[in-house]
């Protein structure tokens, strides 16, 4: 399951009346109360009961949720990525940023491609190269563990990550915390 698979579900657990953002979806949280909710936004409808044994499967658009709670862990049982043709190149953020051991670096191709995904230090230079090479088309995750291709601990201070991919580039900030 992946990370927005598991924060999809636990908004919709959330008891909290507020507005939840990050750049790829908004989603108001909902208190879930005998009759359920309904949260649109994006490319997702997401339906919710409390006080079934099961909510059923819910899908359409990028995703299939099946979900309810009644004496018992609310059951999740996956959210799909949306398929490639729907995806632009992009760089995600860093999460978490700024960190103090690692952080995940998503991104998106809408086709396959010869791709590098590189981390370089506050001078320029080359610290650790995550991705070269043939990558296919869709959503993809690396982690950096604030080592070099060497293995070895680099110190604490803004690094950048940058993704090529057939002329397209993008470029973000990575704060080490040590």
């Amino acid at each position: 399951m992946n990370a927005r698979a598991i924060h999809l579900a636990l908004l919709l657990l959330l008891a909290a009346s507020e507005t939840f953002a990050n750049p790829q979806y908004t989603m108001p949280r909902v208190r879930i109360a005998g009759g359920g909710a309904t949260l649109t936004g994006g490319s997702y409808v997401l339906t919710s009961t409390a006080g079934q044994s099961d909510a059923g499967t819910l899908s359409g658009g990028t995703y299939s949720l099946s979900g309810g709670f009644w004496g018992g862990s609310p059951s999740l049982v996956g959210v799909d990525d949306p398929p490639a043709a729907e995806l632009a190149f992009a760089l995600h953020g860093a999460m978490p940023n700024p960190t103090t051991a690692s952080t995940v670096l998503r991104f998106d191709l809408p086709r396959a491609a010869n791709a590098s995904m590189v981390i370089y230090d506050a001078a320029g230079r080359m610290v650790r190269t995550l991705v070269r090479g043939a990558v296919a088309a869709g959503q993809h995750r690396e982690t950096w563990n604030g080592t070099d291709d060497s293995g070895r601990a680099v110190g604490a201070g803004v690094y950048f990550v940058r993704l090529e991919a057939e002329g397209l580039n993008a470029r973000r900030r990575i704060v080490l915390l040590r």
